[in-house]
């Protein structure tokens, strides 16, 4: 039930945005933005990740922490996509990478927060320990998954679809 579905929800909601803090660069000066922008632009992403993983944490003091994560993985699963159209409306970046770095931040500190939720403290280091096993296998293998598709496709068109549809999967 609930430990397989966090589970899921980790690795498939976390593949994209490892993928996407690794290739952003590449990808943004592919799409014709200059190195300084593009930079700015990962900048923008982490800290607004960042600012996320402290609102997350507050506002799961205040709600119900099941609907905080969802909310999170939604911004993932929402503002994913929206990187497809970059290349021909660079308008579409800010919202997306905001959107996107908004459901970043609250994808790590969900790990312990709902762990106790569903778990409670017994155990929990053993519970975290298991969950940062798909986690991590997330992190090293979105970006050589993106990498290779890159490589066999040409572009980011064919993997970043691949990634909104982890996105997506991670929410269900």
């Amino acid at each position: 039930g609930s430990f397989w579905a966090l589970l899921g929800a980790v690795f498939f909601g976390g593949m994209p945005c490892y993928s996407f803090n690794k290739h952003v660069l590449v990808f943004l000066r592919e799409a014709g933005f200059d190195p300084i922008a593009a930079a700015d632009m990962k900048g923008l992403y982490f800290f607004v990740s960042g600012c996320s993983r402290l609102s997350f944490g507050w506002l799961c003091d205040r709600f119900d922490p099941r609907r905080m994560a969802l909310l999170h993985l939604g911004f993932i699963a929402l503002g994913y996509p929206f990187i497809l159209g970059v290349p021909a409306h660079r308008e579409l970046l800010l919202p997306c990478l905001v959107v996107v770095a908004i459901g970043y931040g609250g994808l790590l500190p969900s790990l312990p927060i709902l762990s106790v939720h569903y778990f409670g403290r017994r155990h929990l280091g053993t519970i975290l320990g298991v969950y940062k096993i798909p986690y991590d296998v997330a992190a090293a293998t979105a970006p050589l998954f993106t990498a290779w598709l890159y490589d066999l496709y040409g572009g980011y068109a064919v993997p970043e679809r691949w990634n909104a549809s982890f996105a997506w999967m991670g929410l269900a």
